[in-house]
């Protein structure tokens, strides 16, 4: 794509030399219906806001076209900040899949992100509440999916989502993660956690793992070929009993917040190609002593999903017996 002319338009300075840059996106925009080749012109915070000087100053002219226009280059500084608006060729469309982590939702529904998938299969409990703030007192009873489904329209009626009632397990995990760009797992437990590990590295898809628990949580980034898996750092399911139950330890609700927020950081980075991802790292959260620890995670050659001489080669249904609480 051809982008000279926007390049060389980020020094500008004037409110008449953005008028005349506008003249020449609206004259493209009337002739092609398309946006896409203006964006890096708004990386400069300055023109931005020259742009909606100017916008202001033209909205006499009411016709529909003029609409398109600025409702197209009002979504392309979503893509600006960041990239993940739904285009028109759902081909192009970035897709996340999310196994819970309702403050990840969202987040990455209200960032514009073109498709989020859903997977969940239980109903909204009243214990949900505090930390799973995607649901309200109405929704007690209602599915997870639908429920998280109708806030996320709510916020943005724009984004697709895809919902899936449905307990996760080796025989399905391959069939739902397929069709999407990036998968980010909130589970609550272990063999969940082991399970889509497993499923991303052998479909080679990135994913960020998130868990908390009490007043600590944990984030680490999945990229193949860039970094270890989960398995590298934890290569199996603890036994039985060896950790706090849900009903033992218990969690404060603002944990998922922090957490899942932070997860969703690590999806937008990865769609829009900047910044550095928690490939090779673990971040760790102490909410008591407000601090935040970066962990080294080399990556283990010996890995048995991902290592240089795989033992695991299919999925594996852990027996469920501990959880750290979804989010």
């Amino acid at each position: 794509m051809e982008q000279s002319f926007i390049v060389m338009q980020t020094q500008i300075f004037n409110v008449q030399s953005v008028e005349i840059v506008l003249c020449h996106m609206i004259q493209d925009f009337s002739q092609t219906g398309n946006s896409s080749a203006w964006k890096d012109i708004f990386l400069d915070p300055w023109i931005t806001r020259m742009f909606f000087q100017c916008t202001d100053k033209m909205k006499q002219e009411q016709s529909t076209w003029f609409q398109n226009f600025l409702h197209a280059i009002k979504k392309q500084l979503i893509i600006v900040t960041a990239n993940m608006l739904q285009h028109t060729n759902t081909d192009n469309t970035v897709k996340l899949i999310l196994f819970l982590g309702a403050p990840a939702a969202l987040y990455l529904a209200a960032a514009g992100v073109g498709t989020i998938g859903i997977a969940d299969a239980d109903e909204v409990d009243l214990s949900n509440l505090q930390r799973q703030v995607i649901h309200t007192t109405a929704d007690v009873g209602k599915l997870k999916v639908e429920s998280a489904a109708e806030t996320m329209k709510a916020i943005n009626p724009d984004v697709t989502v895809n919902t899936y009632h449905t307990f996760v397990d080796s025989s399905n995990i391959m069939d739902l993660i397929k069709d999407y760009d990036f998968i980010l797992d909130g589970t609550d437990n272990f063999p969940a956690k082991f399970l889509i590990n497993d499923a991303c590295v052998m479909a080679e898809k990135p994913f960020s793992h998130a868990g908390i628990i009490r007043f600590q949580g944990q984030l680490m980034t999945y990229v193949p070929g860039q970094g270890p898996c989960y398995r590298c750092a934890f290569q199996s399911p603890p036994p039985k009993d060896a950790v706090p139950t849900c009903k033992q330890a218990g969690v404060i609700g603002a944990m998922g917040g922090v957490i899942g927020s932070l997860q969703a950081m690590e999806a937008i980075k990865y769609i829009i190609g900047q910044g550095d991802l928690l490939t090779g790292r673990l971040l760790t959260y102490d909410a008591l002593k407000m601090t935040f620890r970066t962990v080294k995670l080399p990556k283990n050659h010996h890995c048995p999903v991902c290592g240089d001489n795989p033992t695991i080669t299919e999925l594996i249904d852990y027996e469920q017996a501990v959880c750290e609480l979804k989010h």
